[in-house]
């Protein structure tokens, strides 16, 4: 009895389970019923057998297994797939600019939406990696091709090693001290020591793009479901059945809708990362004392002034272990993405386990869990780390981290600038 009062609940679910699997075997099945399993619609067998259902032909085998679905739900998979593809190929379709034909060309509103949707995340993600490593693309997207060809000067060239390095090291020095500083200066010179440079920056890359716009859609939701228990209703089993479907089962809807590439994979990691995010939101404001939501109305907040400088700010380590959850759920998604695609560190694993190259896996295994690694610590330092209101600042220990920068900046362009000179029959090992 005394479990029973302590969980309410449980007695129910065991009554219910129990009255479930005694009908299971007292009802006997009859011999002629059928059992499906969904088929795909172009696949035919001479052993299946058909029926027509609203016009379309319905594929099944028979089964004397009990778990299996009725024939009468086998039209399921099959209007789904056929709805999609209608979607994607004929519903509502409107006349867009072609910049290649230069003409109108017809084409269904959800393919135009998905399309603009890539173009804007491969966007984003090349600005990021061509900042990191080099390239043309982000800035033929605000000119041209022949503008380029006019004028080589305009190729972005990429950061040095030693300054994407420094900037690291001095970042978690700001964070968290020397040690941290040392590991993170440490791990960026094994990656580019062991030529893991270019992968690790366009996974970097990807992480950058795909991290701070989960947060934002994170917060963003989190704090509509805080405001609103209807939106928190909403969100609830969306977020139960996030949580719990496996990540590959997100491949197949994106690789419909986005296709192949990294943008495909920024919006499938996007998916799998937002959750978190918008639990640990709603976990932060609700445990903001009554007390300072009273103290800050009756200071005369507003409800954004409420929201923005009393309840987020109190919430900010919740908020802020939200944004590690993201991190690690995104580094998390890294080798997955590499099936549809994604380039990086992930794509080189994949290849290397398809051939049994242990080695190259390893390399590029040990670089993906150093990066992770580092990032965790630094967003748990910045989570825990507490700021000083009060402190009577000189301008020189307000802005020190800036000024030595700067200094890593202008001394790596240095080094860069004269590694062309001295290794000019090889690899430029200062760039």
């Amino acid at each position: 009895m005394e479990l029973l009062k302590k969980y309410p609940k449980l007695f129910p679910w065991l009554f219910l389970l129990a009255v479930f699997f005694a009908l299971c075997f007292a009802i006997e099945v009859p011999e002629t019923y059928k059992f499906i399993r969904g088929q795909a619609e172009f696949i035919k067998d001479p052993n299946q057998s058909s029926y027509i259902f609203l016009g379309k032909e319905v594929r099944y085998y028979a089964f004397d297994v009990f778990w299996r679905l009725p024939p009468l739900l086998g039209w399921l998979p099959i209007w789904i797939n056929d709805s999609l593809f209608f979607l994607m190929n004929e519903w509502m379709p409107i006349e867009v600019w072609n910049e290649d034909t230069q003409e109108f060309k017809s084409r269904p509103v959800v393919l135009q939406i998905t399309r603009n949707l890539t173009a804007f995340m491969t966007f984003l993600i090349q600005l990021i990696r061509e900042t990191l490593l080099g390239g043309l693309e982000t800035i033929v997207a605000f000119s041209s091709w022949d503008w380029i060809d006019a004028n080589p000067w305009a190729e972005l060239p990429g950061l040095p090693w030693t300054i994407v390095a420094a900037g690291s090291a001095i970042l978690a020095y700001k964070l968290s001290g020397k040690g941290l500083a040392i590991f993170a200066g440490l791990v960026m010179t094994y990656i580019s020591i062991f030529g893991q440079w270019k992968p690790s920056m366009q996974t970097l890359s990807f992480i950058l793009v795909a991290a701070p716009l989960s947060f934002i859609f994170g917060l963003g939701l989190g704090i509509a479901a805080f405001k609103s228990k209807r939106v928190e209703k909403a969100l609830y089993p969306i977020l139960l059945v996030m949580q719990t479907m496996p990540q590959y089962a997100v491949l197949v809807p994106a690789l419909v809708l986005f296709g192949v590439g990294d943008h495909a994979a920024v919006i499938i990691t996007m998916i799998v990362a937002v959750p978190p995010m918008i639990l640990l939101t709603l976990l932060g404001l609700r445990a903001v004392p009554p007390e300072v939501i009273e103290a800050g109305r009756m200071s005369g907040c507003n409800n954004w002034q409420l929201m923005s400088k009393v309840l987020i700010p109190t919430a900010r380590r919740d908020i802020l272990i939200g944004v590690n959850q993201v991190i690690m759920v995104c580094f998390s998604m890294a080798v997955i993405s590499a099936f549809i695609g994604a380039k990086g560190l992930g794509f080189n694993l994949l290849l290397a386990l398809n051939q049994l190259n242990i080695g190259l896996a390893l390399e590029a295994g040990l670089c993906i869990s150093l990066i992770a690694i580092l990032l965790d610590k630094m967003s748990l330092a910045w989570a825990n780390k507490q700021i000083d209101y009060f402190g009577n600042l000189t301008f020189y220990q307000r802005n020190k981290n800036s000024i030595f920068f700067g200094l890593a900046v202008l001394f790596g362009i240095i080094f860069a600038y004269f590694g062309s000179f001295y290794f000019k029959e090889g690899y430029n090992y200062f760039f």
